[in-house]
């Protein structure tokens, strides 16, 4: 305290030429009372996360329009199939009336 004193008295501490340690005032980091850090890295981790989801969503949305597209081609090729289902069906119909390639030959 009297060195203190004497370093506010504007007068050297211990005469010239000698070194003396004064007192330092304490020194705090400026996230320790406020919590400023915990809150920059809560919306760093926040903001990483956010990113993370909106790649996420990007690959689902593209996931989507892929399974969609395959939907309308497989619906394309049933109706296909259907169709031909059906356009076979009729001709099988005319096919009976007509007579078999062996009895065409003569084999029966």
């Amino acid at each position: 305290s009297q060195t203190r004193a004497t370093a506010c008295s504007g007068k050297t501490p211990g005469g010239p030429g000698r070194f003396v340690y004064l007192p330092r005032p304490q020194v705090w980091p400026i996230t320790a009372p406020t919590g400023r850090g915990l809150l920059v890295n809560e919306v760093f981790t926040i903001d990483d996360t956010l990113q993370t989801l909106k790649l996420r969503l990007r690959e689902a949305h593209d996931t989507l329009q892929l399974l969609v597209l395959n939907k309308a081609r497989l619906e394309h090729d049933l109706s296909v199939k259907a169709n031909s289902l059906f356009i076979d069906k009729k001709c099988m119909d005319m096919r009976k009336t007509f007579p078999s390639t062996p009895r065409l030959v003569g084999y029966t």
